[in-house]
């Protein structure tokens, strides 16, 4: 650009030599007889390649600056959809980020949920509510499995849940059969257990809080308006073309007449002269120019930067997702896993203190009912009774004619009663000639005697008990029985 500046101004002062003097004397002399047409023409060839540069210029730099709007439109939007980050001089003391937010778990104070919101507050946040189900999974892997934690959600005037701003739409994983709101008071929302139940808002319990968005300061892209200002150069430009041709007429003329005729007593000087004065504006336009350009590339360059920044940041936050699916997955495993040990070592702890304290407690035996192996019976000799009053006097006493589960109680009870007494049994034939308890179960053991039951004159449909074997007969005789009792 500079050497065509330069070769432009030695065209001028050559056209102003050769083509503006009809003759020249030993003084270097040149007559002009048209000096204003002639020495502005001059300058106008002269300069007509650097107001085409110009133009040229112009052009392009519009180009780039049309190019450059949508780049930092998309660069500005991903700045803005990037997560707001909180710097750590700024976090308030105990909060720690978990997930995209920062959160505070309360692990040595017990508050009611209101004083606990109150405290939230106070730290710059509110009781904490989930936005989904993996920022509810990395706050519940912190938390201690057995202690109960206050959140932001509770019940409105409307019958539904929502934050402690009073937003809805809040991330919930409820307990099987919660919300239940038993007693009518159950208004707030706790996490226990890794699930979430509605309770009474004036516990004491641990809480967790959060604190509200944080926003850091983004960068602002200006975009500069290099056309305008341009523009406004090439405007100068055209502006210092007009000075060139008014000082070729008002300088390099020493005289004129009439007939617009003008002697210049030292041509070659005087209207290089009065060139380079005219043309020295452009040089300071074009050096200005030259840093614009200068600035525009450097626009560009950013604009390259922050393209492959951002394609870089998309990269690095899908493999970053992928992770913390993972993670939260393999968390949720965990999360089960350690939840099914829990309530399987809560299960067997409760069963045994459960069959301790039945163990312990004092047993209430109906008079004449003994223990024999696992259950009790009653031995009935003196009271000689036919079958059904034998089972309504076992049903008086809270039980029934006596039915044995195994062999073993059956051998425990015949080792005790009289050998060669006849006992009523709680076995009976049906309608369709099987026999079944009192109750009309199916028969879990029966010990025949060989050749029973025979059913002998086709009316032997109760079972009795004589020297440790089963006979069936008539159910009208009136012998002992033995009952046996259900629940103590």
């Amino acid at each position: 650009m500079f050497r065509l500046h330069i070769g432009s101004l030695c065209l001028v002062v050559a056209f102003c030599i050769h083509f503006g003097g009809s003759h020249s004397t030993s003084e270097s002399v040149c007559v002009l007889s048209d000096a204003p047409q002639q020495c502005s023409a001059f300058c106008m060839a002269a300069l007509q390649p650097l107001y085409n540069h110009c133009r040229n210029v112009r052009e392009l730099f519009n180009i780039l600056a049309s190019n450059q709007t949508a780049p930092a439109r998309r660069l500005e939007s991903t700045l803005q959809s990037r997560p707001e980050i909180k710097p750590k001089d700024t976090v308030p003391p105990g909060f720690q980020k978990i997930g995209s937010r920062y959160f505070l778990i309360e692990e040595n104070k017990r508050k009611s949920w209101t004083d606990a919101e109150e405290t939230c507050r106070e730290k710059g946040g509110h009781l904490a509510s989930f936005r989904n189900i993996a920022e509810f999974h990395a706050v519940r892997s912190e938390v201690f499995l057995l202690s109960t934690y206050w959140l932001g959600g509770h019940r409105n005037s409307e019958d539904e849940f929502v934050t402690a701003t009073g937003n809805k739409g809040s991330y919930i994983k409820w307990h099987l059969g919660q919300p239940n709101n038993f007693g009518g008071d159950q208004n707030c929302v706790a996490l226990s257990l890794l699930r979430m139940l509605d309770t009474q808002c004036d516990h004491a319990n641990h809480f967790i809080c959060q604190l509200d968005t944080l926003r850091i300061n983004k960068p602002e892209i200006r975009q500069k308006c290099v056309s305008s200002v341009f523009r406004n150069m090439c405007g100068l430009r055209i502006y210092f073309l007009c000075l060139v041709v008014a000082s070729c007429i008002l300088f390099g003329v020493s005289h004129s007449t009439n007939e617009s005729f003008a002697v210049l007593s030292d041509a070659p000087k005087q209207c290089s002269d009065s060139c380079l004065a005219a043309l020295h504006p452009l040089y300071d336009q074009n050096a200005k120019s030259g840093q614009q350009e200068h600035s525009q590339e450097a626009i560009v360059k950013i604009i390259a930067e922050s393209q492959a920044e951002q394609k870089e940041a998309m990269v690095k936050l899908i493999a970053d997702s992928q992770t913390e699916q993972k993670e939260l997955l393999n968390h949720y495993y965990l999360d089960v896993r350690e939840l099914w040990n829990v309530l399987a070592g809560n299960l067997t702890s409760t069963a045994s203190r459960l069959e301790s304290t039945l163990q312990s407690m004092p047993v209430t035996v109906p008079p004449g009912f003994q223990k024999i192996g696992s259950r009790y019976f009653s031995i009935v000799y003196n009271e000689g009774k036919i079958w059904t009053d034998a089972e309504e006097t076992c049903r008086e006493k809270g039980g029934h004619l006596a039915a044995f589960r195994n062999e073993d109680e059956f051998e425990a009870v015949a080792r005790i009663v009289e050998k060669y007494t006849v006992f009523w049994l709680g076995y009976h034939r049906n309608s369709e000639d099987e026999f079944v308890t009192v109750a009309g179960n199916e028969v879990s053991f029966m010990k025949w005697q060989s050749g029973e039951p025979n059913n002998f004159g086709g009316n032997q449909h109760c079972v009795v008990l004589f020297n440790s074997r089963m006979y069936d007969g008539k159910c009208d005789h009136a012998i002992s029985f033995i009952c046996q009792l259900d629940t103590v």
